[in-house]
């Protein structure tokens, strides 16, 4: 019976030790970007166009390239990466709307092509795991040709939402109105589903010209978790302020607002400037396995951790059955 039960607590050991060698670390407090994904903004302020890496702990916003002169288009509005290829695409606005190309070493934009098709001026841009591009503009949702800029009609959200995202974890669109209320949207039918749990509530911050800040929800990205990192216009004394909400709990957090802290561009305190296109890119994965999210070298070391302990635990059964004959 002991020999029995000291097996036990060795096979017991060896599966706990392998378990905690490759379980994630849970998160606490305010999401945390996940550490291959790089957080990206277009100001849509003084320098139309230029391109800022974001600090997602603070919203500190670092030049990429050497910025952008601006110029007489309107503002850069929705972007997202594209999760087939890693390219990262925007929607620039002015007297016409077009798809344009983000390269975020260089910090400039390239354009694509006009939108054209079903509508013209559109809004929003989200790109599904498969690569399947979505616009929306006055309550409707569109599919979008990244090659050409040709726009396709899905259906009508009803009602008008403003911001959307596509979270890859659940392979949903999800559209909120600019007081927050959250919507999740049939790609099918483009019908628009209220979804209450993920609604957004922004907590109390502190602008610099006074306390107050409202609600006025622009832009929002998904990262790799499925959190939702969104852009919120603050009329009270903020300029453009950074929100993530934990999508798993429906909890909204402050990050910061959009501070060109080393005052590349924006040398008048507080330094704050203006954005609507926020997206997040993801470093390449050399090998994967499927359907595990494993990667090669990462089931290498476990499989190694695992022999050493399996081996553990034999040696120590062997101890045991001689102490039994001896017994």
């Amino acid at each position: 019976m002991k020999r029995k039960l000291a097996l036990a607590a060795v096979v017991m050991t060896a599966a706990g030790l392998m378990t905690a060698g490759i379980a994630p670390a849970q998160a606490a407090g305010m999401p945390v970007l996940p550490s291959n994904q790089h957080f990206f903004a277009v100001d849509c302020d003084d320098f139309l166009g230029s391109v800022f890496s974001i600090d997602t702990t603070n919203a500190a916003s670092t030049l990429v390239g050497t910025g952008a002169p601006g110029s007489s288009v309107d503002c850069g509005y929705g972007a997202q990466s594209n999760p087939v290829d890693g390219t990262a695409y925007t929607l620039i606005g002015g007297a016409t709307t077009y798809l344009a190309t983000v390269d975020t070493t260089a910090g400039t934009l390239t354009k694509v092509a006009d939108i054209t098709g079903a509508v013209t001026d559109a809004w929003q841009l989200m790109i599904t795991n498969s690569g399947a591009a979505y616009v929306m503009q006055s309550g409707m949702l569109y599919t979008l040709d990244l090659a050409t800029g040709i726009t396709s009609t899905v259906g009508s959200l009803v009602p008008n939402l403003g911001a959307a995202g596509y979270n890859p974890n659940d392979d949903t669109i999800y559209a909120f109105k600019g007081s927050g209320q959250a919507y999740a949207i049939d790609r099918t039918t483009g019908t628009a589903t209220p979804d209450s749990a993920h609604n957004i509530v922004v907590p109390a911050f502190t602008c610099p010209d006074t306390n107050n800040a409202d609600t006025a929800i622009d832009g929002v990205v998904f990262d790799a978790n499925g959190n939702a990192w969104i852009q919120n216009d603050s009329h009270y004394g903020c300029v453009s302020s950074l929100l993530v909400e934990d999508f798993a709990t429906g909890t909204t957090y402050h990050v910061g607002e959009f501070t060109d802290t080393a005052q590349s561009l924006y040398t008048s305190s507080p330094y704050h400037w203006y954005t609507e296109t926020i997206f997040i890119t993801t470093d390449a994965v050399e090998t994967t396995l499927p359907n595990t999210g494993s990667s090669a070298g990462a089931m290498v070391t476990t499989f190694t951790i695992g022999a050493g302990l399996l081996a553990a635990g034999a040696l120590a059964l062997l101890m045991l059955r001689r102490r039994f004959v001896r017994q």
